[in-house]
């Protein structure tokens, strides 16, 4: 968040700042892209395993009943 402090000390120095709070914002936003790209895939393996583990429960429930 130490950008956010950055921004504001440019912010309070003027327009003459538009350029470098532009770049500020636009590193910010490659970083928060990298970070939601990094989560994405923990959230795809999260969710194959998740639907692998389903798919072994059921067929084992399936075995399961018809052996009773």
């Amino acid at each position: 968040m130490e950008y956010l402090i950055d921004y504001i000390s440019l912010f309070k120095q003027g327009k003459q700042t538009v350029q470098a709070r532009k770049d500020l914002l636009n590193e910010q936003l490659e970083s928060v892209s990298e970070r939601l790209a990094k989560m994405q895939a923990s959230y795809d393996k999260l969710k194959y395993k998740v639907d692998h583990y389903e798919h072994i429960d059921k067929d084992y429930q399936g075995k399961m009943a018809s052996i009773n």
